[in-house]
């Protein structure tokens, strides 16, 4: 399954149109036709639709995971809309991280996303 498929069960599990789903993210129909075609998903198309529909981008993206985010995660997103937009990508999933209580675990030290843990000497 591709993400043109994944975008087509999803499309279909919201009950949408394509026309209808155009018309609420402002957009043509013919840029969602071109996604179901198998066209990447923009990353403010992404955003639309984890804010709007709490839709998995991990599942959305890769076909792993459930297609809905939990409550909780959803919460998560939508307590801090604005930050989409100008944070990278690593950014915006660290702080999703945290805000999620994880504890980031991969990154070279001092940078973000580096692993907590005990300082040198101890």
């Amino acid at each position: 399954m591709n993400i043109g498929d994944r975008f087509r069960d999803l499309i279909e599990a919201l009950g949408l149109s394509q026309k209808a789903l155009a018309e609420e993210y402002g957009c043509s129909p013919q840029n969602i036709n071109n996604i179901l075609k198998g066209q990447a998903v923009s990353h403010d198309l992404q955003v639309f639709l984890a804010h709007h529909y709490s839709v998995n981008l991990n599942w959305l993206l890769t076909g792993r995971g459930p297609m809905f985010l939990t409550e909780r995660q959803a919460a998560a997103i939508a307590e801090a809309p604005a930050t989409y937009e100008v944070m990278s990508d690593t950014q915006l999933l660290l702080e999703l991280a945290r805000r999620l209580g994880a504890r980031p675990v991969n990154g070279p030290k001092g940078e973000p996303g580096a692993a907590e843990g005990p300082e040198d000497g101890e």
